[in-house]
Formats: structure tokens, sequence, C-alpha cells
């Protein structure tokens, strides 16, 4: 064993796994809540108290639902680089709900990306067998500061590549989707609004709101598109 193997056999970092399938079902419950305590308000208004009825009482009963299944589409795990591979230890609340322990070889990781999303680093595993596993920062509002022995995500993914490179794994970097097609495409698009916006800020007639909301949505994308444009170099 190597000293690098050696030392990333004792790296843990607090994480937070991400099942993409859950949190976007939540969003569209918490989509569907808002639409129908809206609309059912609108029908009482318009003396359709049944179906008004009926959706603002399904209102409260989506946006509740959307909470939960979004509480299970994210939960706080422990991750640890070990001889066997990476192994996740759920905590908290991830306990209550039954999450289990998993240990994921290195040999069933086929690839990885990564990119920042509110200042944390998001790492993608792909595994062989087509899952993919999403592991994230946890916010710094939960967890002030890390506990002794546990590092930032962005380290253990550095050590990760260092040991998939050192046991002959054919796992690859992966583009995330800033540095994929679709990515680029968007960002292009929001380039163009950009500048229709600096425009129209000196068109006679047009209500500078108007100039403002296209800076400001497609300043956002394109700063989030800057970070995470090139590989870096701890995960991707």
């Amino acid at each position: 064993m190597t000293t690098s193997t050696a030392a990333a056999t004792q790296l843990q970092s607090h994480c937070i796994q991400v099942r993409y399938g859950l949190v976007y079902l939540a969003v569209l419950g918490f989509v569907g809540g808002l639409m129908s305590g809206i609309i059912g308000g609108v029908l009482l208004s318009e003396n359709l108290p049944v179906a008004g009825g009926v959706l603002l009482a399904l209102a409260p009963v989506l946006l509740v639902a959307a909470v939960l299944v979004y509480r299970r589409g994210q939960f706080p795990v422990d991750v640890a680089l070990t001889p066997a591979g990476l192994q996740l230890t759920p905590l908290g609340r991830a306990l209550k709900q039954g999450v289990p322990a998993e240990t994921v070889p290195l040999s069933s990781i086929g690839g990885y990306s990564s990119m920042e999303q509110y200042n944390s680093l998001q790492l993608k595993l792909y595994r062989t067998d087509g899952r993919v596993l999403t592991l994230a920062d946890r916010p710094r509002s939960v967890l002030k500061e890390l506990e002794p022995g546990f590092v930032p995500l962005a380290e253990l993914s550095a050590a990760l590549q260092t040991r998939l490179a050192e046991t002959g794994s054919a796992a690859q970097a992966r583009p995330n989707f800033f540095q994929g097609i679709w990515g680029q495409l968007l960002a292009g698009l929001c380039a163009l609004c950009f500048v229709a916006g600096l425009v129209l800020m000196f068109v006679p007639g047009v209500e500078w709101t108007q100039a403002l909301r296209l800076l400001t949505f497609s300043s956002i994308y394109l700063g989030v598109y800057w970070r995470n444009r090139r590989p870096r170099a701890d995960a991707a």
C-alpha cells in the first residue's frame, strides 16, 4: 500500500446524499399544492364551492407530502474512504427512515463528475450497474465546523480519484451539466439575453424592470456556468 493510499483510507466527510428522483417529485408536489390553493381560492370566489373546496383541501396535503418526500430525497450521511471502498453511514433522520448503511466498492465506480452548488461541492459517482450516487457537502447552516478527523468532500473526492488510479480502475471523469452541450447552449442563450437586457435599458418606452429581469436571471446562470465550465482538479 502506498503512502497516499494509506492516508486516503483515513478520510471521512460529513455529506448529504441526494436522490434526485425524490427531489424532483417533491418540487412537483410543492408546485401542485400551491396551484391547488390558488385555483381553489379563485373557484370559491366564482361561486364554485365544491370544486374550490376540494382543491383547497388538497393543497395542504400536497404541500405536506412534498416536504416529507423532499426530506427522504436528501439525508445526512458520513462518507469514509476505506480499503473496502466508499462506506456510507446514514445519520439522524436517515436512521429513523430506515436508510441502510452501504459500502460502494471501488470496482463498481465507472465514472465521476463534480460541480459547485451554493458554495459547496456536489460529487456524482456513476456506478457500473447504472445507478448514480450523488453526494454534497452538508450546509454550513447545519454543520458550523468540521469535527476532528473529518475533511471537506472535495478533499475526500481527490483522495478517491487517487485510489481509483492506484487500483487500475477504468473510472473516468465525466462532464457535468454545465460542461455538456445543453449547459453550453443554455449559457449561449443566457449571454444573448444578458446583451438584450443591456440594450433594453436604453430603449425608450421599455420599462427598466423588463431589462432588469433579463439581466438578473441570465447573470445568475452565467455565474454558475462560469464556476463549473472547467474540470475541477479535485473531482473532475
